[in-house]
């Protein structure tokens, strides 16, 4: 079992505790070798029969005492009597030699039979009780496996599961009825099912799906109650559902609601079939008193055609009435005649509860003397879903009254009402098919400029039927909405029945979309005669409605889910240039979350379920194709984290709004939709590329190789962004012939760039480090990349959630490591040195040739990803990468726009006040199907400020990429923050393709003092808490490590060794779900706050708390592992361009200073001086600064604050600053100088500070004087004089507009009927209704009859997009 199990299973016993103080049933449980009583309230157990080779299914029967149970290994059926005084053997009923195969069994307690299902023969067969009388009641070789059978004793009706053709089947006993009710995909692979008579519904277990789910007898109203476990077993007793779980033993319990499930028994063996046992049996046995509708207090008898019931000759005994009026015995007297009897008996009490079990109750028996002449004790038992009665006999032409209300009148009679008295067999009794359709009809006309009036269409419903009377009958035509009688028409001739259809008026207000509709038809001879009975029509779903109402979704998959309207929709005009565009936008939403998911926990990937490939939150339904079915593309959304258990959300649809001639759509009722999303990021468990020290890199698939060579590798590339990760190799240096050491990481994320660089030139034997790393963040999207370092740690986030996280090495400035985490859509897609990441592991393509594809030699393989420098399409180090030219210029590989598939969000309801252009805009702006978290959780300490420059792409519609859209590059930091960016290099070596590296230990190693070093050191590193919480392959940490000293006679890379090994442990305990809800042993804090507490550098030196595995220092110290004090101010710091700063070039207001910084926060103070011919003056010392902190190696320090200004008669060659830093603002270290001055009149020496005058000396830029106020008035001057043209211009653009008023057409609001409704008006005066998305004064329309086109044909071409709309035509 794998490690991510062995939590999930931890996160169950803690949470789903035993729940030991309720009253739970006793229950027979088949565990393989015994079947036994299980008392489920303490845990103790009984066994009733045992020596068994696997006991399977079973079921009892109280009348007899007989257990019944299956032997599936020996293929029987054998019962035993329990309880009993006596020891007794099991009797075998159904022998191994019948050549049945039994799997489940049900008993018939009341026609004392027993049904099992047989899967050798696809049957199902019924005999006694002793296994005699054997009589086959379904046979279909068609059926694939008959598993799990359960039957409705009192209907007649038995269910049973199709296994592995994944489908329910519902078959009447008496062969009238079997169809299906449940099919694929609602089921995968049913097994054992179980039926809740009182609530109408069964329930049943998916071994397939790992579900529990529920219909009603029907098929319809299909819940999800458990999921993500292996039910199979499963019994309904009360409120709770309990069940089986095979594989391990377990039994658990859950409402019926589906909420939080309990773990109530737990045994070594499986645990098959279940049956709840109940000493108390009176529900269970008892007589019936059939065909009781004539006992109802509401039926009179009629002596001239009746016998009048009498229960004198009934015996003494439990009785239960089965009665089409009801069960319930009426509490007040009926009257003489009432209740099919002279006398009735009624009771003279209360019914009882169901907590009340047995009570004794008065009868009163009712007589012309006296309402309660004789009194009668009965007992009377609340069942649940009916009622039980202790019952004798009584004096004769009385009886007991049961049920109320009017008796229909039997089959083959009639009446007015349909029910007594007048029941006759005189009428009409010719049967027709009656059916609902929906159907447009013309209505009004409206007059629409540059058409002919055309009728408009509105929506109606029409009962259908043939007239089988040749014109001589009437009619009765009843219309029903959700079973209400909502209108009628009476005494109809055939000729007439259109003027019966229903419209909106009949209903609208009263009744919401996705209605139930129903008509019922009754013919008579003649007005006034007794009609037929009524002909129902089969119920007509008007609506919008999901092809289903749950769905399961793997995330990084997609589902679609299937929505039909069944009713037309209307339009203002039948013409169909207008038509076309009359269309009812259905907006999906999701109202609530799953409240057991998290939010968004690392920082990056926002928390979700789903999300819609779609153009906007939702479908259209048009006019033309109403009866096309429309799908909703839902991916299920990947949040990068390996949940406890699978997510659910709910997806419900509204109008936000309608027309007048779609009203009925208004406030539509469509029951949510259930989405299940399954978690496939597990499979990605344990799954990590990473490339440490010289490097050793490990695939995504976890295949170890080292290789050495040196220049720009692709290790990660998906083709779906484009995405990808190139890295930088060069030698490392210290002598260490053929190493090879990380100098360069590169991000691309479509067209947005990230770049880390330490070294200038590549090379194979030497390193050329730069004087400081530089960083380049190009930005064409903020959606792009998500960029977060803390200190010397960077994690970039890729859209579709592949992570890439990196270390800067302080003291060799080379990056020591470099990880990929891939996401689920990187399975089978991406590539690179870091190899195909597969769904099952699979190592045989992780050294997929670039060109080859797999081959087995890894150096070969690694040698194919490299990028030459003849490459330049792929180079991503160069100062400008040839894919930004690209997109610059609108052409070769970049990503455009146009290139993206947009997904929505929709988690929130469109809005009839909020336009939807805006609103889609918000909820549907997502490239993948992954979303960053909002930037509010993104802190300005894991912003990138070191080079930062954005690039847009126009963003206005309807443009061609080719249009001539620019991307257009701006600094977003100050003009003056200059960063020292080199181009990138390559030495004669590089082209040498012979690798050197040692081949022998030196400085007194050897192959086994290397291994026990290593060993020893790896694993005291690794903390014991986690060996059984992630897979770490200490064997290859070890590995490397032995390789790195031999290779460099040493363990200088042991400590990035470890670093790497715990930074994977770190990943994958971030993504494990369980870990942020379980609590250690006290409670005090979550498992995985304890497990990361554990990881720091040196334990944080004791200075300082370890949370999520960074060191949080004390105030008095500093650096990544808390180890220095801060008293210690930093050194070794220098400028860029040895501290000199020409004002050609730069305002010089502000400068990066280079540096090892340990903390965020540095102090500086400045000391101001000016260099004059032959000395320098020193001014004054400035107060006290903090520098703005850009990363662990440069901090920029701003000097506009300490500038001097000078009168214009003042002169001097140049000034500086001396800096220093502190970390605590008290202890500065040495002093750092800058030299300010116009390089085109002097050359100065920052070391010296010395400045020369050149010969000819022509001023560019004079040093900061009181001229810079001047120069401000002229700035903020011109800038205010533009804006005042700005206005002038549109004052006069509105003024023309306005002139222009006279020749277009707008759309104004009705004044009479302003809610609703608007027109289209002309200075003709003619008017046409239309309702627009927007504020009516947003629409206006072009009509120029001078260029030969009809007002319509404007109309339609400047028609804005459907998103412009909030209403529909």
């Amino acid at each position: 079992m794998s490690t991510y199990f062995v939590w999930r299973l931890a996160f169950i016993n803690v949470f789903m505790k035993m729940v030991c103080t309720q009253d739970h049933p006793l229950l027979f449980v088949a565990k393989v070798f015994d079947v036994s009583l299980v008392n489920l309230n303490n845990g103790d157990s009984e066994v009733i029969v045992d020596g068994l080779s696997r006991s399977f299914m079973l079921d009892y029967h109280y009348s007899s005492g007989f257990l019944y149970w299956i032997d599936i290994a020996h293929a029987t059926i054998s019962r035993i009597c329990y309880p009993s005084k006596n020891e007794n053997p099991p009797e075998l009923i159904i022998p191994k030699e019948s050549g049945h195969r039994p799997t489940d069994i049900v008993i018939d307690y009341i026609h004392n039979h027993i049904y099992w299902a047989d899967s050798y023969d696809f049957s199902i067969l019924r005999s006694e009780l002793d296994g005699s009388d054997k009589k086959t009641i379904l046979k279909d070789n068609a059926i694939s496996e008959i598993r799990g059978i359960a039957m409705d004793v009192l209907n007649g009706i038995i269910y049973f599961t199709d296994r592995n053709a994944g489908k329910i089947e519902k078959l009447k006993l008496d062969n009238t009825s079997r169809n299906t009710i449940i099919a694929n995909p609602d089921a995968i692979n049913p097994v054992h099912m179980d039926l809740d008579i009182n609530e109408g519904r069964f329930y049943w277990t998916d071994v397939g799906l790992h579900q529990i789910k529920s219909a009603t007898f029907d098929g319809n109203d299909i819940k999800t109650i458990v999921s993500g476990r292996y039910p199979y077993g499963i019994q309904i007793y009360g409120d709770y559902i309990y069940y089986s779980q095979w594989e391990n033993g377990q039994i658990w319990r859950v409402k019926k609601s589906g909420l939080t499930a309990d773990l109530l028994y737990t045994t070594t063996t499986d645990v098959l079939g279940i049956k709840v046992f109940e000493e108390n049996t009176y529900c269970q046995t008892f007589q019936q008193i059939q065909n009781s509708n004539k006992r109802s207090a509401g039926y009179m008898i009629d002596l001239a055609k009746g016998v009048p019931t009498s229960d004198h000759t009934l015996e003494r005994g439990w009785y239960r009435v089965m009665s089409d009026n009801g069960d319930e015995i009426p509490n007040y007297p009926p009257g003489l005649g009432y209740c099919g009897t002279l006398h009735p008996i009624w009771l003279n009490g209360t019914l009882p509860s169901v907590d009340d079990q047995n009570v004794t109750r008065e009868a009163c028996l009712q007589t012309q003397e006296d309402e309660c002449e004789e009194k009668i004790d009965i007992q009377i038992r609340n069942c649940g879903g009916f009622y039980m009665y202790y019952l004798q006999h009584t004096p004769i032409n009385s009886s007991f009254c049961f049920g109320k209300g009017p008796v229909l009148c039997p089959k083959r009679q009639s009446s007015e009402t349909g029910y007594y008295p007048g029941c006759t067999s005189s009428f009409p009794n010719e049967t027709f098919h009656v059916e609902v359709v929906s159907e447009l009809i013309q209505h009004r006309s409206f007059p629409i400029p540059g058409y002919d009036p055309t009728p408009s269409l509105v929506p109606v419903f029409r009962c259908k039927f043939d007239d089988v009377s040749n014109s001589s009958f009437l009619y009765d035509i009843h219309w029903f909405i959700n079973g209400d009688n909502v209108t009628r028409h009476l005494n109809m001739a055939f000729e007439d029945i259109n003027s019966t259809i229903l419209r909106d008026t009949d209903w609208n207000k009263l009744y919401n979309m996705n209605m139930m509709v129903e008509c019922a038809v009754r013919a008579r001879y003649l007005l006034g005669s007794t009609p037929g009975p009524y002909i129902y029509s089969p119920q007509f779903q008007a609506g919008i409605f999901p092809e289903k109402y749950e769905y399961s979704v793997v995330e990084g998959s997609s589902v679609d889910i299937i929505l039909k309207s069944t009713v037309p929709v209307g339009c203002i005009a039948s013409h169909y240039d207008i038509r076309k565009h009359c269309e009812q936008n259905f907006y999906i939403f999701q109202p609530k979350k799953d409240q057991t998911s998290l939010s968004c926990i690392d920082k990056s990937i926002a928390k979700k379920d789903i999300v819609f490939e779609a153009k906007f939150c939702g479908v259209s339904v048009k006019s033309m194709d109403w009866q096309e079915a429309k799908k909703l593309h839902v991916i299920g959304y990947s949040d990068g984290m390996y949940n406890f258990q699978d997510r659910s959300t709910i997806i419900s649809i509204s109008t936000s709004a309608v027309s007048d001639l779609n009203d009925i759509w208004k406030d539509v009722q469509v029951p949510d939709i259930k989405i299940t999303v399954i978690d496939k990021d597990s499979v990605l468990i344990n799954r990590q590329c990473r490339s440490y020290n010289d490097p050793h890199i490990t695939t995504f698939d976890g295949r170890l190789y080292h290789y050495m060579n040196v220049g720009e590798f692709v290790m990660y590339k998906n083709d779906k962004g484009p995405y990808l990760v190139h890295a930088l190799f060069t030698n490392c240096g210290f002598g260490w012939a053929g190493s090879s050491c990380h100098c360069g990481i590169a991000v691309r994320s479509r067209n947005s760039l990230f770049v880390l660089r330490t070294c200038q030139t590549i090379s194979r034997t030497e390193k050329h480090l730069l004087q400081e790393p530089i960083t380049k963040l190009i930005s064409c999207d903020e959606k792009d990349l998500l960029i977060e370092h803390d200190t010397n740690n960077y994690k970039i986030t890729l859209p579709i959630g592949t992570k890439i996280k990196f270390t800067i090495s302080r003291w060799s400035k080379f990056i020591s490591m470099i990880a990929i985490k891939p996401s689920v859509f990187d399975i089978n897609e991406a590539s690179g040195l870091c190899g195909v990441p597969s769904t099952t592991k699979d190592m045989s393509d992780d050294f997929t040739h670039r060109q080859n594809g797999p081959i087995e030699n890894d150096q070969d393989f690694a040698d194919s990803w490299r990028i030459t420098p003849s490459m330049f399409e792929e180079q991503l180090f160069n100062n400008e990468a040839i894919f930004q030219s690209n997109s610059v210029a609108g052409n070769g590989n970049a990503v455009t726009e146009n290139n993206f598939t947009r997904y929505c969000t929709c988690e929130r309801q469109a809005s009839s006040t909020i336009p939807l252009d805006d609103f889609n805009t918000v909820h549907c702006n997502l490239t993948e199907s992954t979303e960053f978290c909002s930037e509010s959780s993104i802190t300005e300490e894991d912003t990138i400020t070191s080079f930062y420059t954005s690039c847009s792409i126009s963003k206005r519609k309807r443009r061609s990429v080719n249009s001539g859209d620019k991307i257009v590059r701006r600094s977003i930091s100050k003009d003056d923050d200059v960063i020292d960016f080199p181009q990138l290099t390559y030495d004669d070596s590089v082209f040498n393709n012979e690798v050197t590296t040692t081949s022998t230990f030196r400085n007194g190693w050897t192959e086994e003092t290397a291994l026990l070093a290593c060993m020893a050191d790896i694993q005291n590193a690794l903390p014991s808490e986690l060996t059984n919480l992630v897979d770490v392959s200490v064997s290859e940490f070890v590995e490397s490590c032995v390789l790195d000293i031999k290779l460099v006679g040493d363990t200088t890379f042991l400590p990035d060794t470890i670093s790497t090994m715990l930074n994977y442990i770190m990943t994958e305990v971030l993504r494990n779900e369980s870990l942020y809800i379980l609590n250690t042993t006290d409670g005090s804090q979550t498992l995985v706050e304890y497990v990361t507490s554990l990881m720091c550098p040196n334990n944080c030196n004791d200075n300082g708390n370890c949370t999520l595995g960074v060191c949080m220092c004390s105030g008095k110290y500093i650096g990544d592992d808390c180890s220095q004090s801060i008293s210690i101010p930093p050194s070794n710091t220098s400028l860029p361009f040895d501290g000199l700063c020409t004002l050609g070039t730069r305002d010089c207001r502000s400068t990066n200073m280079y540096g090892n910084f340990l903390s965020r926060i540095v102090w500086y103070k400045l000391k101001y001086f000016q260099i004059i011919t032959d000395s320098i003056r020193y001014i004054s010392e400035g107060a006290l600064f903090e520098a703005n902190f850009r990363n662990i190696f440069m901090v920029s320090i701003d000097l506009e604050s300490s500038r001097r200004k000078r009168a214009t008669s003042e002169t001097f060659m140049a000034e500086g600053y001396e800096i220093s830093l502190s970390y605590d603002g008290t202890n500065f270290g040495e002093s750092t100088r800058i030299i300010i001055y116009d390089e085109t009149c002097y050359s100065c020496n920052s070391t010296s500070i010395e400045c020369v005058q050149l010969d000819f000396c022509n001023p560019t830029v004079a040093p900061t004087t009181q001229n810079d106020d001047k120069k401000s008035f002229v700035v903020i001057a011109a800038a205010l004089g533009g804006l005042f043209l700005v206005i002038i211009v549109v004052i006069g653009f509105i003024y023309y507009k306005v002139k222009s008023n006279n020749t277009r057409t707008k759309i104004i609001p009705d004044q009479q009927e302003r809610k609703r409704s608007f027109y289209l008006e002309q200075s003709t005066g003619s008017q046409i209704w239309v309702t627009t998305d927007k504020s009516i004064s947003d629409l206006q329309l072009e009509i120029d009859d001078s260029r030969g086109e009809t007002p319509f044909e404007m109309f339609e071409k400047q028609l804005p997009p459907r998103s412009h709309y909030n209403h529909n035509l």
